[in-house]
């Protein structure tokens, strides 16, 4: 099995597609998986070294590099990525060392992976995460994603809100099948609270909201600080952690910086930067509550490992949340944008 991802882990980057990567490891026990990983590159912007070759987490990942154009034409996008991969599929090919494709993302990879191994006869499994909700805004990338979909072998997608999506755009609904995020039990399970809390240096007495997600807009961590200005007004002695790695696009992190600053709660509000599972795990261990306000999810992981905790959860309606979060038991759904109704929600938390 080749499994095709620009989203996996890198030596500088170890958190980088990290559930991609547990996937394949655990495929790897059923079928000889190797990881064909896509460099995006453009002349005289990003250097990439091609055709490079390394064993992580016990999988051979090779890398490849793929033209593009920066932020113009990105419907392109999944034709540089047939250009990239299709040499190293024949070539796989002509040695009898292929099976199948595994694509993860609707595109450009399960695009351009499609288009590739079509006409060699090698079936393309398409793994949809919930980014394809933003692409199918855009009518170009929607025709050519929903179009490759009803060609592929098969389409995996990890909620069922992703699965309504494409089966409601004229994919087989036969053709979908839904596969949840698996949770790491080995690391994210109930606590102790203070053990948790001594590591982390957080007094018992604090009241602690704990969010895990990368500083990206989407993940909307400006709605809960703002939902914080407005706590405060009420409860004192609670403090909110953000835990995730920043995007590369630095301006949002230094936007959340300058509100933290604007709102006066520079002592209850702390961007902790990105961390390794048993690391969150431990952040989950010691909150009272979790909290996300994302605007888009598929499946979203950090609301399974908090629960796994044993965590309140008090998120948005996105992805598939509402499947899990079932108010009052183990949390509650609020409103999008709305940092109000966060306050009232970790209030009655």
């Amino acid at each position: 099995m080749l499994s095709v991802s620009s989203l996996y882990p890198t030596h500088g980057h170890p958190q980088y597609g990290v559930f991609v990567q547990r996937r394949l490891k655990a495929l790897s026990e059923l079928a000889d998986v190797s990881v064909l990983r896509p460099i995006p590159w453009f002349p005289l912007y990003r250097h990439v070294t091609p055709n490079e070759r390394s064993l992580q987490n016990g999988l051979t990942v090779q890398d490849r590099p793929m033209f593009y154009l920066p932020l113009v034409l990105k419907q392109l996008d999944s034709l540089w990525l047939q250009r990239s991969i299709a040499p190293m599929i024949r070539h796989r090919q002509k040695e009898g060392t292929i099976d199948l494709i595994d694509a993860h993302f609707g595109f450009p990879t399960g695009v351009g992976c499609v288009n590739a191994a079509e006409s060699l006869g090698i079936p393309v499994f398409v793994t949809l995460r919930g980014v394809e909700q933003e692409e199918m805004q855009q009518p170009a990338i929607a025709r050519k994603m929903i179009d490759a979909l009803k060609r592929a072998a098969g389409c995996i997608t990890v909620s069922e809100s992703l699965r309504d999506l494409v089966v409601d755009r004229g994919v087989p609904a036969d053709n979908v099948t839904v596969i949840a995020n698996g949770i790491d039990s080995a690391a994210f399970h109930p606590g102790s609270r203070a053990e948790a809390r001594r590591k982390l240096g957080v007094t018992t007495e604090e009241r602690l909201i704990v969010s895990v997600g990368n500083v990206k807009p989407v993940k909307q961590h400006h709605v809960l600080i703002e939902g914080m200005a407005r706590l405060g007004i009420r409860r004192a002695g609670v403090r909110m952690s953000i835990v995730g790695a920043a995007d590369a696009d630095s301006s949002y992190t230094s936007h959340l910086r300058d509100l933290i600053r604007r709102l006066h709660v520079e002592d209850r509000v702390t961007l902790e930067g990105g961390k390794p599972p048993y690391e969150v795990a431990t952040w989950l261990q010691a909150a009272d509550v979790f909290s996300l306000a994302s605007r888009r999810e598929g499946c979203c992981n950090a609301v399974l490992e908090a629960l796994a905790c044993g965590v309140p959860v008090v998120t948005t309606a996105a992805g598939d949340n509402k499947r899990y979060v079932n108010p009052p038991r183990n949390g509650s759904i609020v409103p999008f944008d709305d940092p109000q109704a966060l306050a009232d929600a970790w209030h009655a938390a």
